[in-house]
This record gives structure tokens, C-alpha cells and sequence, in this order.
């Protein structure tokens, strides 16, 4: 999925915007949006993701993190 397609899908299953969901998980939406955009390879919230937009991890970021310089 890319980027847009994870925020879409968590605005439709939780009817929230992303910040909102990640401030009521306890993150900060520069967390969610780094792990969305495939920066950062947070487990947590990538497994909180997947739960909230019912698919795999695997299905959400199919492609290794990028590694860093």
C-alpha cells in the first residue's frame, strides 16, 4: 500500500484523522506519519496499523525499510 492509501484506510475504519488516532494511542503524528511513509520501522505502530485497517503488516510495507546513511 502507499502512503495514501494507509491513511485512507485508517480515516475510514476509525472515522478519525491520523493525528488523532496516533494522540489517542500515545504517539505523536510525526511517529505515525514516519512509519507510514516506510522511515521509521516501529513494530508497535506498524502492528497498531494493521490492526486498526485489518491487514497484514506484510501487506501494508511489503518492502524492506530503507536503510539509513
Amino acid at each position: 500500500m502507499n502512503q495514501i492509501q494507509i491513511i485512507g484506510a485508517i480515516m475510514l475504519a476509525t472515522s478519525k484523522t491520523v493525528i488523532d488516532v496516533a494522540i489517542e494511542n500515545g504517539y505523536s503524528k510525526h511517529t505515525f506519519y514516519r512509519v507510514i511513509k516506510n522511515e521509521s520501522p516501529s513494530a508497535a505502530v506498524r502492528i497498531l496499523i494493521s490492526d486498526i485497517i485489518k491487514k497484514p503488516v506484510n501487506e501494508i510495507w511489503p518492502d524492506k525499510i530503507k536503510e539509513q546513511s
